[in-house]
């Protein structure tokens, strides 16, 4: 597993300051030590501590690519109770985690973990700060610790005292958290290619958590789209189920990630296992043969393969997702009656509707409800963003016009300022500036030259700067500026590579992340 730690502020910024400490150097010290204590149990690396990373995302982009990385973790120190001469009582720990995120487990036992040591626990919140923010975007669980108040003698007492003790607190609720075991000790996360207790070869470490396993299966199944037509976030909730998110045998020993059986005249590998039928409505287990692969992409494949048969036809190019979980199951894929409503909550649960915005003109899905909502897409709109609002739309957030008509006259041709962005109700939505109310951001349509409403066979000129995508040893390096500027590039396809929304251009056969694409 790998697990980035980042010190907050820095490179100028002292954060928050007492006469116990200084925040930018206390972060610095909590994140060696917690590298420190969580050695032999995890790849960490550290946020090169002379930066700011906030101030990074402000002026480019963090150094490092959040998509690279399993879990991130920034450090911080809380301040503003001025309690300098103590009143016998600590003010606590607690621990951010975005909107967005859909499990706080790992969060929950780091809390509960320092809170041991005499501190107050303050539990886990959820505010979209930047960084953390940015990191969840490239798909990357990421979590924001106020290890304690820098201006409470109460809790400065207990951390100089012992400031490793309060590190190893820390990596011991991310050890706990995720289940991590150290190296040596039996651990079924080994490298690719090592044998489990059973013999058996093992092609995949087994996934610390359902988002380890979706980051590395989305980008797979999104790629696979243009080839086959299945729509991603099916593949990826197939995936899950099948799986048990990256944990099942089949997925360790076979990189088999949708359960298919070895019938109907396979002639490659199979895995022998027991698994759940369920037969007019009686369960059994049986043994039987499933397909086996060298490895996730061609399990990808197949499975893309194999639903070209003519009784998925109704799942081959649909772009719903209810639709198309209903018709995989109508069609013999699963036993199990339940099959498609599982499927329904994994996609709401992980807000799979995500890694469809890969399909060209596919309106955006609620997740919650699964129903369809009008507007172009909406994966480019952030906080800066210029939109208009779509006729028909209505207001958001939690106040008591939430569900009334936006007035006509705020929507068509006006322009809005994207002030925030949050989830309300499962609803995605946005803060815009210049009404101060929210708006499913579903309902947003981007202004001027919206990189939303790019696909393939669109006209496009690439911004000065701009660098090459992809996966080849070019990723990073920067286009020559021939290329950009008012030279005109054809779209000839889109794909997701590290969390990076790209387009692969015909003129130049390179990706350049769309980002930097201009519609001519």
């Amino acid at each position: 597993m790998k697990i980035l730690l980042i010190s907050g502020h820095g490179a100028g910024d002292s954060g928050a300051a007492s006469i116990f400490g200084v925040e930018a150097t206390e972060t610095v010290v909590m994140v060696q030590e917690i590298k420190k204590a969580l050695d032999g149990y995890a790849d960490v690396s550290l946020y090169p501590t002379d930066r700011n990373a906030y101030t990074d995302i402000h002026r480019g982009g963090l150094k490092v690519n959040p998509a690279d990385y399993d879990y991130i973790l920034e450090v911080h120190f809380n301040a503003c109770v001025q309690d300098i001469k103590g009143n016998g009582v600590t003010t606590g720990t607690e621990i951010f985690v975005t909107t967005t995120e859909s499990g706080i487990s790992v969060e929950q036992a780091i809390v509960n973990q320092i809170a041991k040591l005499g501190f107050k626990n303050r539990g886990v919140k959820r505010t979209n700060f930047s960084v953390i923010y940015k990191c969840k975007q490239a798909g990357t669980s990421a979590a924001l610790l106020e290890t304690c108040f820098i201006d409470d003698k109460d809790d400065m007492t207990i951390y100089n005292a012992d400031k490793a003790a309060v590190a190893n607190a820390v990596a011991k609720g991310i050890v706990e958290g995720f289940g991590l075991k150290k190296s040596g000790s039996g651990s079924t996360g080994q490298a690719s290619g090592n044998t489990g207790n059973s013999g058996k070869k093992q092609i995949n470490a087994k996934c610390a958590s359902p988002d380890a396993f979706i980051k590395k299966i989305a980008p797979l199944c999104q790629a696979d789209y243009e080839k086959h037509k299945i729509l991603p976030s099916l593949k990826i909730a197939q995936s899950c189920l099948e799986t048990g998110h990256g944990t099942s045998d089949l997925y360790i020993y076979a990189s088999a990630a949708f359960g298919i059986k070895a019938s109907g005249g396979w002639n490659g590998k199979v895995f022998r296992k027991k698994s759940k039928e369920v037969y007019n409505n009686v369960e059994t287990f049986e043994e039987s043969d499933f397909r086996a692969y060298d490895s996730l992409e061609a399990s990808v494949n197949d499975h893309g393969e194999f639903l070209q048969k003519d009784r998925y036809k109704k799942v081959v190019g649909e772009t719903d997702f209810n639709k198309a979980a209903a018709e995989i199951k109508a069609a013999g894929y699963a036993t199990d009656p339940g099959y498609t409503d599982s499927l329904k909550k994994i996609y709401n649960t992980y807000n799979l509707g995500q890694y469809d915005s890969i399909i060209p003109n596919k309106p955006s899905t609620d997740a919650q409800s699964g129903t369809e909502t009008a507007g172009n897409a909406s994966d480019g709109i952030s906080v800066g963003s210029v939109v208009k609002i779509a006729s028909g739309a209505v207001y958001g957030g939690l106040s008591g016009t939430r569900g009334k008509k936006v007035p006509a006259a705020q929507c068509g041709s006006k322009k809005h300022t994207v002030a925030a962005l949050a989830t309300h109700k499962g609803v995605k939505e946005a803060k815009l500036k210049e009404i101060n109310s929210w708006v499913a951001v579903s309902s947003l349509l981007a202004a001027g030259n919206a990189t939303a409403s790019i696909s393939v066979g669109s006209v496009v000129k690439i911004a000065s700067g701009a660098v090459y995508g992809g996966l080849s040893g070019t990723r990073g390096k920067k286009v020559p500026a021939a290329q950009c500027g008012s030279k005109k590039h054809t779209v000839a396809a889109l794909a997701t590579h590290k969390g990076v929304k790209e387009a692969k251009l015909k003129e130049i056969n390179s990706w350049v992340a769309v980002k930097y694409l201009n519609l001519a």
